[in-house]
């Protein structure tokens, strides 16, 4: 897939990151999705939150 941005643009002392989503591993996406609440737990939200994180570094 070709973009048309950088996921990562670093200006002086700051990384502006963006388009990011919950990864696995292996690069695929990440589940669950839906509404918190009704489709996914409070608990998977943390999980996905951690990879985004973890997405986010690993692209830098």
């Amino acid at each position: 897939m070709v973009l048309p941005f950088s996921w990562v643009n670093v200006r002086g002392d700051r990384a502006l990151i963006s388009g990011h989503g919950a990864q696995e591993p292996d690069g695929s996406l990440a589940v669950p999705f839906g509404v918190v609440g009704d489709d996914v737990t409070l608990d998977e939200t943390g999980l996905s939150a951690r990879k985004v994180g973890l997405s986010m570094l690993g692209s830098g």
